[in-house]
């Protein structure tokens, strides 16, 4: 091959024109040359801009609600779990400490304030109390009603233990209402607990 010659019908060479054809296009396409656009609409109209500032700001809100909900997505665990004893239904004093007997003060205070449901939350927390003093379940902030559910199932008579931790997951979970009688099964479970 002499020098300055080169092959024109490799595969480079036809990259190389493809490209440059691809650009001449555009170009042309760019600068509006031979092209007609008898039907175009006048953008310059104060009727495109109001439209197009509407536009801008349906996105922008869109996009901000968009963000706010991923945030509130993923912060809310965090929150709820920041709530107080009264949001979570526990009487508002402290529960640390507490003896079997001052719960079942608590419950029947409630219950003559006709508050049944505090009432047999006290109850539950009774049970609590009492399955930690026997050393069966002690204490942990961690443990969930099916927990003790699972403990309680190997005891030789369950079925109080369960009725009061079935009824506290109701109260607590699901919109059950606390009447005088759902309290009278509680006080009745809770006195058949050994």
């Amino acid at each position: 091959m002499a020098t300055g010659s080169y092959q024109k019908d490799g595969i480079g060479w036809q990259w190389h024109q493809f490209q440059t054809r691809l650009g001449e296009w555009w170009e042309r396409l760019i600068s509006g040359a031979n092209i007609d656009r008898p039907n175009l609409p006048n953008f310059d109209s104060p009727m495109w801009e109001i439209l197009a500032r509407v536009v801008f700001w349906c996105v922008v809100v869109a996009f901000i609600a968009w963000l706010v909900w991923g945030l509130w997505k993923l912060l809310s665990p965090y929150l709820y779990a920041q709530k107080s004893p009264r949001d979570r239904g526990l009487p508002q004093k402290s529960t640390q400490g507490v003896s079997v007997s001052q719960w079942l003060a608590r419950s029947r205070k409630f219950q003559q304030q006709g508050d049944y449901r505090q009432a047999c939350i006290c109850l539950y927390r009774a049970m609590l109390q009492q399955l930690h003093e026997k050393g069966i379940a002690p204490h942990k902030a961690s443990r969930t009603d099916g927990e003790y559910l699972k403990i309680v199932a190997q005891l030789p008579q369950p079925q109080p233990y369960q009725t009061l931790l079935l009824t506290h997951q109701q109260l607590c979970f699901s919109n059950i209402d606390a009447t005088a009688s759902l309290f009278a099964q509680c006080q009745q479970a809770y006195q058949q607990i050994p």
